[in-house]
């Protein structure tokens, strides 16, 4: 090591131990072990008889923060003089000086070539600045009194040696992190000085050349606070925690193909809190450690069922369950409570007899081809919502039958380990096995062939085998144990996260061997036992195996024989009908997979801009005479028309059967509404599905022609070259043009006697129309139909075609039923225990959720771009205010995956690792040096005063009387003149 030895020897503070004052709450006690050295073995100070007779080593504990910020930065020096001046002006701020000779340690010094210097001094809690400064000083008075002088003079008054500090407390915090200083590779002691925007050595900046010093950070392990903090203990909350569900309802939809589709979560803290042997001792713990343990819940297995059942015909429930069959079957994943997503497939080439059914991972079941292998089901997790908390899953049964008769419903049966029994018996190990460790680490440590009581420290030979005898260190006492102490014991008390760090870094300080403290050790030992016997008392643990059964009302949720296995088995009350599902409306551009509808934010917004596209193109601009009708607030709600709107959706598909009847509305809002106005006086009787042939009479042709079931021809009724008709898949019956037909499954028999919405309702200069804020675009194309940007002319045509029964239908379907999307923001919360009644439980993210009450919110411009991740979606009916207008029921078709995922890119953010406490110590111990870096390194950087006589390099004036000679013997002087380097 590198140091400097001024006039005086230097000195450094080894430890600071904090601890508890018996019979009082409103004091604790302050021990500082200062080290004095003897470093120049060819020049000892400790031989000169003189100055071990006079040499003082003095400790200053204040609390007054103008003394101690201004002897750091060197504008005083620590007399008795300065010392009083702050006490009159904040004598409620201590400032403590106490002194011990050097003498009665000089045999330690000469052995040893250093002693430790132990002083107590006692605090009250109350303080926001808290340091402790060490010198060596010379006694004045009695060298005056022997050889003459004033002691109450200047420069006698403030003979002394350099200043060390340490802070204890800075701000109302302890101080963690400390200064080494190093000359070379070095560690260096002694006096500095700022410099250049750095450090230099020595007391003062001079013209002699003197070197610069680099520093570090470490760990402050000096300070051992051996207090034992009184902690709040964690109250029981069951009187606060209802028997609420756990799982939601299930939400289905039918797929174009047919296949059915279905979501549902299982609410994981309900589950921990009302149904688990510990769960509501655990509502306290740091989010951290909650997250841990809910995340715990790993599903060992879980199974779907179909049922066919029967409801009652006046009640609708269920009444008799026909026939029960399991479609799916996984579990979780090994280690990680993510469900393993399988795909249950039947092989169409398996003889009779023989097992055809396999489960596949659903990432390598496109390898399967659909022409070999039947799918019979997928069931997957979902990345929803805060996972920890509420784990939703999906599903496909693609073998549900579509029958007017039969009804369906589901039903789930999963198998959870409970973590709360696993994490207490695990912790209970863990602490045994822990304190086993440390006291056989303790003992050893304190034997006196590896412990000097002297130093208070271990000897470097045993102090340098414990870091290859722990491996890894991980398992290493000093870290094991207090890691584990300071992390359960927060399933007592109520602890904040940095309470628990704070109280594993304090620990491990008392215990590194670098900085190990023989006492201190032994204390932590003792209150360590004690606070297992209190976890013990706590979790009522026998010594055995945990006990135990709790049950559920209405969800058959029990522990079964395995106490660390919890059954949950649920019935959905839902009952799916399928006698409507044949003719239905596709919204999503969506290719059918094996799983739940995923489309990305992009291919969305592709969607959205399609939809647009359909009915104008442009700005849509109104007429003088439409604006002067309107009130300024409906014409700003018109005029923000080119607004992106992701918020309405209207049938891009309508589909009859798998595959019988496909109509693509994708083409039919360009239509040409004057060409309808010949079908004015016409009477069209139309029929429904399946009635047999009948004859259609047009009075405008004055012709009758007979009328398949399939198609009625148009091209007479709408010219060949009207884009309401279509020609796919039809040939022409001369084989010389083309035969313009349109499907009669748009028109409803029912409607022609009474119209629900008539052109009035969308023509701002004949009828009485309001515009709403959230009026789509769809219906804005309508209401601005006469300009040249429409892609319709409703309003220009000389009829109305909502009235006509040619037209009405297919109006309405493409312009009117529109869906409205919605993303589901989560689950409605209800207040957690001990927060206040005038919260938003919305805002609170550890707020208990209501599995049954999710929110649903319109997925307006705002939610597209601040939206990030998986977020589920529903399309639903919708029907603008104030209006005055209602869709047809009968034209209210199944929606084909109207339940959906979007998948949204995921914002970017500053990923902080989550550090267990035992990695947190791992990482502290990686940075410490060897013990001269701990005992010299420095909470508090001092300047040193610019008229300290001991540390000036000058010798000491001639005392009278004494023939010249310097204060010493034999002409010695009281250090070495001018000060010099060692290493």
């Amino acid at each position: 090591m590198a140091y400097l030895v001024e006039n005086l020897p230097n000195v450094c503070i080894k430890s600071i131990l904090l601890d508890n004052v018996q019979d009082s709450d409103a004091l604790y006690k302050v021990v500082v072990d200062i080290s004095v050295k003897a470093l120049d073995t060819s020049n000892r100070w400790i031989d000169d008889d003189f100055m071990v007779k006079h040499l003082n080593v003095i400790a200053v504990m204040s609390s007054n923060g103008a003394f101690n910020k201004k002897v750091t930065s060197g504008q005083i020096k620590i007399t008795e003089r300065t010392i009083k001046e702050h006490l009159s002006t904040d004598p409620d701020k201590s400032i403590v000086l106490k002194q011990i000779p050097v003498r009665v340690k000089k045999t330690t010094i000469e052995k040893n070539n250093s002693a430790i210097f132990s002083f107590e001094f006692t605090q009250n809690h109350v303080t926001d600045d808290l340091r402790v400064f060490a010198m060596t000083s010379v006694n004045m008075s009695e060298l005056c009194i022997q050889y003459g002088g004033d002691p109450m003079s200047e420069s006698l008054s403030a003979y002394h040696g350099s200043i060390t500090s340490e802070a204890i407390i800075k701000e109302g915090l302890k101080v963690s992190t400390a200064t080494v200083f190093s000359l070379g590779n070095s560690p260096y002691l002694g006096p500095v000085h700022a410099h250049g925007g750095g450090y230099m050595v020595g007391s003062q900046h001079t013209n002699t050349p003197h070197p610069r010093l680099s520093t570090r950070q470490v760990p402050n392990l000096k300070l051992k606070d051996n207090r034992i903090n009184s902690y709040q203990t964690i109250n029981s909350i069951s009187s606060k925690i209802k028997d609420r569900p756990i799982v939601s309802e299930v939400y289905t939809t039918f797929g174009s193909n047919n296949s059915l589709k279905g979501v549902f979560s299982i609410n994981i803290e309900q589950l921990m809190l009302s149904k688990t042997k510990y769960g509501k001792s655990f509502y306290n713990l740091t989010d951290d450690q909650y997250n841990n343990i809910l995340s715990s819940f790993y599903i060992k297995s879980m199974k779907l069922y179909r049922k066919v059942v029967r409801t009652g015909k006046k009640s609708k429930k269920i009444n008799k369950v026909i026939s029960r069959t399991m479609i799916a079957q996984t579990k979780d994943q090994p280690s990680e409570n993510k469900l393993i997503a399988v795909v249950r497939m039947d092989e169409k080439s398996v003889s009779h007899g023989k097992e055809s059914v396999i489960n596949v991972p659903i990432e390598t079941a496109p390898q399967y081809s659909l022409n070999d292998y039947m799918h019979i089901s997928t069931l997957k997790e979902e990345n929803l919502y805060n996972r920890n908390r509420i784990r939703t899953f999906s599903f496909v049964d693609k073998h549900i039958a579509i029958n007017d008769h039969i009804e369906y419903s589901y039903e789930i049966k999963i198998e959870f380990i409970d973590a709360t029994a696993v994490v207490v018996q695990d912790g209970i190990n863990k602490i045994n096995n822990s304190i086993d460790k440390l006291e056989r680490y303790i003992y050893l440590s304190g034997l006196q062939k590896n412990y000097d009581f002297d130093l208070k420290k271990m000897k470097k030979t045993y102090m340098t085998s414990q870091g290859d005898q722990y491996l890894p260190l991980s398992s290493a006492p000093w870290i094991e144990a207090p890691a584990t102490y300071a992390s359960h014991l927060s399933f007592v008390n109520n602890l904040s996260s940095f309470e628990i760090e704070s109280t594993a870094r304090k620990y491990s300080n008392f215990l590194i061997p670098e900085s190990f403290d023989l006492s201190s050790a032994k204390l932590f030992l003792k209150e360590y036992k004690e606070f297992a016997n209190v976890f013990r008392k706590k979790f009522n643990l026998p010594p055995g195996h945990l006990s135990g059964r709790t049950s559920a009302r209405s969800q058959n949720i029990f522990q079964n024989k395995n106490t660390s296995d919890i059954l949950l088995q649920h019935s959905f009350p839902k009952v799916i009908r399928t006698k409507e599902v044949d003719l239905g409306y596709e919204i999503l551009d969506f290719e059918e997979g094996l799983e739940l509808a995923t489309i990305s934010k992009q291919t969305f917004e592709t969607m959205i801009s399609n939809d647009n596209d359909k009915f104008f193109e442009g700005q849509i601009s109104l007429s003088k005479e439409e604006i002067s009708s309107l009130s300024k607030e409906e014409y700003m709600s018109y005029k923000n028309f080119r607004r992106y709107r992701p918020s309405y959706l209207s049938p891009r598909m309508l589909k009859k059967g798998r595959n019988t009847i496909k109509v693509d509305m994708k083409i039919m809002a360009n239509i040409d509404h004057k060409a309808l106005s010949n079908l004015s006086k016409t009477k069209v009787p139309f029929f429904a599905k399946k009635f047999p042939l009948q004859t259609l009479s047009i009075d405008a042709i004055n012709k009758t022609e007979e009328v398949d079931v399939d198609f009625v021809k148009a091209e007479k009724y709408f010219g060949v070259d009207s884009n309401f008709v279509t020609t796919d898949g039809i040939e022409s019956e001369d084989n010389q043009e083309s035969t313009y037909r349109m499907t009669p499954a748009f028109f409803n028999q029912n409607l022609l006697s009474n119209s629900l919405i008539t052109r009035s309702n969308f023509d701002i200069l004949e009828g009485d129309v309001s515009i709403p804020p959230d009026l789509p675009n769809q219906i804005k194309s309508i209401i601005g139909s006469r300009s040249r940007s429409a892609k319709n002319t409703f309003l220009d045509s000389d009829v109305d075609a909502l009235k006509l029964p040619q037209t009405s239908d297919s109006v309405e379907m493409m312009f009117l039923t529109l869906q409205r999307v919605m993303y589901c923001s989560g689950f409605d919360a209800q207040p957690a225990p001990g927060e206040s009644s005038g919260t938003n439980p919305e805002d609170n993210e550890s707020s208990l959720r209501k599995i049954k009450k999710p929110i649903w919110k319109i997925l307006d411009q705002t939610a597209l771009d601040s939206l990030s991740g998986d977020v589920l979606c529903k399309t639903e009916y919708y029907e603008p205010s104030g209006m005055k207008m209602s869709i047809a029921e009968a034209n209210k078709f199944n929606v084909y995956n109207n339940l959906f995922i979007i998948s949204f890119p995921i914002t970017p953010r500053t990923i902080i690792t989550d550090m267990s406490i035992n990695q947190m110590l791992q990482s502290q111990y990686s940075n410490v040096m060897s013990p001269d870096d701990i005992e010299y390194s420095t909470t508090n950087i001092v300047l040193q005063p610019t008229t300290i006589s001991g540390d000036s390099g000058s010798n000491f004036a001639p005392a009278p009387g004494t023939g010249g000679n310097t204060m010493g013997t034999g002409g010695s002087s009281m250090g070495t003149t001018g000060g010099g380097y060692g290493y």
